[in-house]
């Protein structure tokens, strides 16, 4: 009861706060919906987001960690030996499937511990683009695509 409470008086917040978004977000709700039961596989997070003025943080890199480095004090890149022989491996983690409320330009992971977090991804990629999120380092992801590349037999005709 606790949480519904909660809910509303930010429904309430933000209606009063940004009463034209407010209205428009229902519509947009009410059409997605729609759609959705129509078949049509869309996703309005983004648009809701730009509605309230959330941008997401486009700070997304792959790199090291910096205690990673050769015994120059040069940073050893991912999948390079140290001195002892290891290699970094980045670990795979768990991705949430989006759903019709997701923003498409971010992808909501569940770490080991069952915590969640939202990433954004590189601009061009959407949620449901991606296969594979990988931890390289604490707070730094790698982002899989969904590519399958290219079937064999294609790959027979291309070189004939």
């Amino acid at each position: 009861m606790k949480y519904i409470k909660a809910f509303f008086r930010r429904i309430y917040a933000l209606m009063v706060r940004f009463p034209l978004a407010a209205a428009t977000a229902a519509l947009l709700v009410v059409a997605a919906v729609t759609m959705k039961l129509l078949g049509f596989d869309i996703q309005i997070g983004g648009f809701l987001d730009k509605l309230f003025g959330r941008k997401p943080d486009r700070d997304v890199k792959v790199l090291p960690p910096k205690d990673r480095t050769d015994s120059d004090g040069n940073l050893i890149p991912l999948g390079k030996p140290d001195d002892r022989g290891y290699i970094q491996s980045p670990v795979s983690i768990e991705i949430k499937p989006p759903g019709i409320f997701s923003n498409p330009d971010t992808i909501t992971v569940v770490k080991p511990d069952k915590s969640e977090i939202v990433l954004p991804l590189p601009t061009g990629v959407k949620n449901k683009d991606v296969s594979e999120i990988i931890e390289v380092s604490p707070n730094v992801y790698q982002v899989k695509n969904n590519d399958s590349g290219v079937d064999t037999k294609e790959l027979e005709d291309i070189l004939k």
